[in-house]
């Protein structure tokens, strides 16, 4: 389902249906950038489960439908960060093509994609991996277009001195592969419907007591006046 502020202002009022609409539009892009920057499957889907529920920590904020991809983006770059300091061996990533694990050219491709600084790794797997446009990169990270551009630019300079005439078909290969870390199913929201309850329930139910209380008061108001009103009247 498509995110519209029409969607996003129902969850933000707690509508449990739509966060879980919302959750299913995030976890996909979620769940393919934890696992190219973290390198490992499991890995990836450990920060797919931390992203969604630290996420519903936000709802009442989900009121505008960019502000809101960025959220997702940044604290998925934010929360893989600590795991891809920790890659795993080349042979292992996720990122190496299937049947890659003999040839020299994308062993190197991508062991080199790992070594860069994660800044550029970042820029780099948002713009190849996830297709993002220059300004929503930017946004994702957090940094100018300028800043974002120059490690965008400083990623590909390097991976291009390491792969030669190869280059474009290794980071078409990277892009294809990245691509294919898209889950097949929606095994990790069932995970977080109890987390959902935990939390939209509470508010759900505190905004209702706020607006039991809102009509007490005013009942009180109300009565007030006219027993008062009377006796001003003589």
């Amino acid at each position: 389902m498509p995110i519209t502020d029409e969607l996003l202002a129902r969850a933000s009022c707690f509508d449990i249906p739509a966060v879980e609409d919302v959750l299913s539009h995030y976890r996909p892009a979620v769940h393919r950038l934890a696992t190219a920057l973290s390198g490992r499957a499991k890995t990836g889907a450990a920060i797919t489960r931390q992203v969604l529920l630290k996420s519903l920590g936000f709802v009442e904020t989900w009121d505008d439908v960019a502000k809101v991809d960025r959220w997702f983006y940044h604290q998925t770059i934010i929360s893989a960060r600590p795991y891809a300091e920790r890659p795993p061996t080349t042979k292992a990533d996720v990122l190496l093509p299937a049947g890659a694990s003999a040839d020299p050219p994308s062993l190197a491709f991508v062991k080199a994609l790992r070594d860069l600084p994660h800044q550029q790794r970042e820029a780099y797997l948002l713009t190849v991996g996830e297709q993002l446009s220059p300004r929503s990169m930017a946004t994702a990270m957090d940094f100018s277009l300028e800043a974002s551009g120059n490690h965008l630019g400083n990623a590909k300079r390097t991976l291009k001195s390491i792969a030669g005439d190869h280059h474009i078909a290794l980071e078409l290969a990277v892009a294809t592969t990245y691509a294919m870390l898209t889950p097949a199913g929606d095994e990790t929201l069932p995970l977080v419907r109890s987390a959902i309850n935990r939390h939209v329930w509470p508010k759900r139910l505190k905004v209702l007591g706020a607006l039991v209380l809102l009509i007490a008061v005013l009942g009180g108001l109300a009565w007030g006046i006219r027993t008062i009103y009377p006796m001003l009247d003589i």
